[in-house]
C-alpha cells in the first residue's frame, strides 16, 4: 500500500548483460563497489543463482576486484544457498525492507498477511544466516506511521533489542536505517488518503 511500484510489472535484465554491466562499471570505469539497485533482487532464487554464479566466474576469469550489495525482502532470503551464493559472488551487504517491527503497522503497510510469520521468520531465520556469514546485514524501518504509539516504538525497541542480541552473540552488528514514512503519489495509502480529504 505505501511502495511507489508496488503494482508495476516486473521486467529483469539478461544475466549476460548484467555482467557486461559489471565489465563496464568495474572495468573500464573502475568502480569497485557496486550497488545493485534492484527493489526486489531475489525476486527469484533460480535467476539469483545463476547470476551469482556468473558473477563469481567473472570475477575469477577477470580478476576484477569489487564488492555489491542489494535489497530485497526478508521473505526471498531463508534459503541458506542463495545467502552462500550471494556471499561466494562478493555481495558485501543486504538492505532488507522489514518496514516495521510490529504486527498492526506491517498490516497498515500491507506488507504482508501473516506479520508474525514474518517477524519470527526475520527473528529465527534470516537474520541468524546473514549474521553466519560475511554478508552485513542491513534493516530498513519506517517511522512515523499514522496511529504510531508508545505501544508501537515499545514493541519495535523489544525486538531491535533480540535481533542485536543474536548479533552480539556472533560478534557482528546489525545497521538500522530508519526512515520517515511518506505516502507517495500514486499509491494506494495516497488514494485512499485523497477519498478520504487528508490531502489538500
Amino acid at each position: 500500500a505505501f511502495c511507489a511500484v508496488a503494482d508495476g510489472p516486473v521486467r529483469a535484465k539478461s544475466i549476460s548483460r548484467v555482467i557486461q554491466d559489471l565489465k563496464t562499471l568495474v572495468g573500464d570505469k573502475e568502480y569497485t563497489r557496486i550497488a545493485i539497485e534492484d527493489d526486489f533482487f531475489v525476486r527469484s532464487p533460480r535467476r539469483t543463482l545463476e547470476l551469482c554464479d556468473a558473477i563469481t566466474r567473472m570475477r575469477e576469469e577477470t580478476s576484477l576486484d569489487f564488492t555489491w550489495d542489494c535489497q530485497t525482502r526478508v521473505e526471498s532470503m531463508r534459503r541458506s544457498d542463495i545467502i552462500g551464493a550471494m556471499e561466494k559472488a562478493g555481495c558485501e551487504a543486504v538492505y532488507l525492507g522489514v518496514e516495521s517491527l510490529n504486527e498492526e503497522q506491517l498490516l497498515y503497510l500491507r506488507k504482508i498477511p501473516h506479520p508474525g510469520a514474518y517477524l519470527a521468520l526475520l527473528k529465527d531465520e534470516v537474520a541468524p544466516r546473514i549474521l553466519a556469514s560475511k554478508i552485513a546485514c542491513y534493516i530498513n524501518l519506517q517511522l512515523g506511521l499514522p496511529g504510531e504509539n508508545e505501544t508501537h516504538r515499545n514493541a519495535t525497541i523489544r525486538m531491535l533489542h533480540q535481533l542485536g542480541q543474536l548479533a552480539r552473540a556472533r560478534g557482528t552488528k546489525i545497521t538500522v536505517f530508519p526512515q520517515l514514512h511518506v505516502v507517495y503519489p500514486g499509491t494506494q495509502h495516497f488514494l485512499e488518503g485523497t477519498a478520504h480529504g487528508r490531502f489538500r
